[in-house]
């Protein structure tokens, strides 16, 4: 179906309004060839709307056009999408060149359930460890608390990098060592579907490389953000490495170069000093070494700035 047929026209107080398919649009724009990897994510995003505006102004010219705000759900998901691609392409050329792994973006969903929270990625003893620690609205500790529940996670980083041993890699629904030529409905759905593929699959001591926390711009009250997510996720993985039924064989630099936020635009000095706040374990449990929650924040303008950085993330 075309971009254009999925624009549905509703009439508020006279007004013609419609939501913006950002999915449709994405790709019917970039269903046939990416973005120049040159061009600024700025631009691209301002392509897409330019070209969504002309799309509702040929459905109705009465059609009340999207403004700036209107957009602002639409350019995080087609940066997800543009920036995923581009990842996976630069892990491809990883694979292609390394004789033993093969390293895999998971583009992760937003977390509304166990189903969609990153942790059910985690190979069954872990996840049942975790398990251990939470409690239902049943549990004595949480009746007359105030709350329904004591839960470990919160809001899912927006990717995770992980790696399989050559012969062991799960079967996955995009070929990892040939790159992606397009952003279409089917490239998409198939990024979409490798978290599905892989639940239940990951080991956080052989196959976890980093999460990927990103953003197209970073504005002061969202800074923190990065913070909250990477000393959530380090938490989770320290309260893995310490649980006695898991005997996990690392140390407790296996919390380093664990997570790094991104954003799509410059960043400023003061964005980089958000970044110098330590994991909280550091201060209630003394004992360990000093972690940040944020390994490096790093900015990625264009999506030739996501093939180097990607492979920043990579250990040697």
């Amino acid at each position: 179906m075309a971009a254009i047929d999925e624009i549905r026209v509703e009439v508020k107080r006279g007004v013609k309004t419609a939501a913006v398919p950002a999915i449709a649009v994405m790709a019917e724009l970039y269903g046939n060839a990416l973005p120049e990897q040159a061009r600024a994510f700025e631009a691209i995003l301002r392509d897409l709307q330019e070209y969504t505006r002309e799309l509702f102004r040929q459905k109705d010219p009465e059609l009340k056009a999207p403004t700036g705000s209107a957009f602002n759900n639409c350019n995080g998901k087609w940066s997800e999408y543009i920036f995923a691609v581009f990842a996976w392409n630069a892990l491809v050329a990883r694979n292609q060149a390394d004789g033993n792994y093969n390293y895999i973006y998971v583009k992760l969903p937003n977390n509304k359930n166990d189903q969609t929270n990153w942790i059910s990625l985690l190979v069954a003893g872990q996840i049942a460890e975790l398990k251990r620690f939470e409690r239902n609205g049943d549990d004595p500790l949480v009746v007359g608390s105030g709350h329904g529940a004591l839960k470990l996670c919160s809001s899912n980083p927006d990717a995770v990098i992980l790696r399989y041993p050559k012969g062991e890699t799960p079967d996955l629904p995009v070929d990892l060592n040939h790159p992606l030529s397009n952003i279409s409905s089917t490239t998409m759905t198939n990024l979409d579907r490798v978290f599905s593929a892989l639940r239940g699959k990951l080991d956080v001591q052989s196959n976890l490389v980093a999460f990927l926390s990103m953003k197209t711009s970073i504005r002061p009250d969202r800074r923190y953000q990065f913070v909250h997510e990477g000393d959530s996720v380090k938490a989770i993985l320290m309260y893995l490495k310490n649980d006695d039924h898991l005997r996990l064989n690392v140390d407790h630099s296996f919390l380093k170069n664990k997570f790094f936020g991104i954003s799509l635009s410059q960043i400023t000095q003061a964005d980089k000093d958000a970044m110098d706040t330590a994991m909280t374990a550091c201060i209630s449990s003394p004992g360990i070494d000093k972690l940040w929650s944020v390994d490096r924040l790093c900015s990625c303008p264009h999506p030739e700035d996501v093939i180097t950085e990607i492979s920043q993330f990579i250990p040697d």
